[in-house]
Parts: C-alpha cells; structure tokens; sequence
C-alpha cells in the first residue's frame, strides 16, 4: 500500500483545509511503510520484542555498563538510544524503558483563543538503565539482532609469497554467525576450494581466542580469524601462481 495525499488541485487561489484527518493519514501512511521495510529483514517478527536494526552493542566490564548508540525496532516503531554508561546494581542487568519528551516550543496554544495549550511534537526513545530483569520494556541481553551478510573480495595475489594476504573486516568476532572463504586459482590448480572451521593451529602467533579456518589440501592453508585486534583473514602460501582469486562470505549478526 502506498499513501499519499495529492497536491494537484492545489494552487494559489484554491486552499487544501489540512485537518486532523490528514495528520493522521500522513503519520500511519510512513509507519506502515517503515513498519514493512524493517520486517523485511527480521526472521519470525514477534510483537513485544525488541530488534536491533543497527548500533546499540552493549559491554558489561569492572560492573560498568556501556553500550553505543543505536536504532531499535518494537512494535512496528523504530526507535532511538543513545550512547551512554552506568553502574550494574547488586544483581540487575542493564533494562530498556522508552522515555517520552516534547519540543521546547510545547505547549502550543490551540485556536481559538481559549481552547487550551497542549503538547504536541513528541519523540519517543529507549533509554537504559540498570534495574532488576523484567521490570523494564525489554532486558538488553534479550534484544534480537538482525542477520546480515557480507561478501569480501580477496583479490588477486601469488600465494606463494611469504608474506600471503591480509585482509581486515570490521565485524566484531561475537557477532559472526557463520563465516566462509572460498579460493580459486590456476597455473597449478583447478576448481575452488572451501576453507572450514578446523581446531587446529597454523600459525605461531594465534590469537587468543581466535578461530582457524583450513583447507583440506594443502593444510598449509588457512584463514585466520583475530579475536583481539578485529577480524583479519591471513592466507598463507599454498596455491602456485599470481592468478589466485577468492572471496570471504560472512554471515553476522548487528
């Protein structure tokens, strides 16, 4: 469905009588449609549940709080939150509350004179706080994010140059649902390979708490996924030639 209201019978002698109904029209017409467009990328879409669209990821550290902003999807509304820290209370988790403010220009005065001033231009936010689980609109650890994916090209590069290739992607490792690295190549080799997860180490200087990704043949391949410093894929000497090409396909979550 698409709304609008139409303009074309409107000039300069002729006036349009813009009335509640049409406030109303106009405010359901964009909720609606951004109410379609976020579900579009929300699995099982629940009422009373809040999804993240983007930002808001939160750290809990030394019984501190912090969490960056961010935009939150609940009950066909998108809304708001802003940065911001706070002490966790003896066994509270951090709570999401929407919080109501209006424009310093509220109260407006109605017409005619004597019919009263009253708030009007209002913004509904989430805030956060610490506080005991349940008691708020939505506990934080319980927000759902969205799946996302993103497809990186590697490039083209000699794999038997011992430097290899290094590849930095900016998604933290917590977030990553599945990730996958896909070589192709020739002057020695056919066909594309799959790097897979594998528990093994290839490299001295693994990261802790990283995750290894390796092909079958040759095993001295491997992508290397950094915990501590971001996400940085290394491919290590294995393919002949300067023609390999290959791509990383990650499937994370915001």
């Amino acid at each position: 469905m698409s709304d609008r209201i139409l303009t074309s019978n409107i000039t300069g002698a002729i006036n349009f009588p813009f009335t509640k109904v049409s406030l109303d029209f106009l405010q359901d017409a964009y909720l609606s449609e951004i109410n379609a467009l976020a579900k579009t990328k929300i699995d099982n879409y629940q009422i009373n549940t809040v999804y993240r669209l983007d930002g808001f990821q939160v750290d809990l550290s030394a019984s501190v709080y912090t969490w960056t902003e961010g935009t939150l999807f609940y009950n066909n509304e998108i809304f708001f939150i802003d940065a911001g820290t706070i002490a966790q209370g003896v066994g509270e988790v951090l709570i999401l509350n929407i919080a109501t403010t209006y424009l310093g220009t509220d109260p407006v005065a109605f017409r005619p004179s004597g019919s009263g001033s009253f708030n009007v231009h209002q913004t509904k936010s989430f805030v956060a706080t610490s506080g005991t689980t349940g008691t708020g609109v939505f506990d934080a650890d319980n927000v759902i994010g969205i799946t996302k994916s993103k497809k990186i090209e590697i490039g083209t590069w000699d794999m038997n140059a011992i430097s290899g290739v290094v590849l930095f992607i900016d998604i933290p490792v917590d977030k990553i649902l599945n990730i996958e690295c896909i070589i192709s190549g020739n002057a020695g080799t056919t066909g594309k390979r799959k790097l897979e997860y594998s528990s093994a180490s290839f490299s001295s200087n693994q990261p802790s708490g990283g995750v290894y990704f390796e092909e079958n043949t040759p095993t001295s391949t491997r992508v290397e996924l950094d915990a501590t410093s971001g996400t940085v894929f290394t491919t290590s000497a294995s393919y002949a030639g300067t023609s390999n090409r290959g791509f990383i396909y990650v499937e994370y979550e915001i």
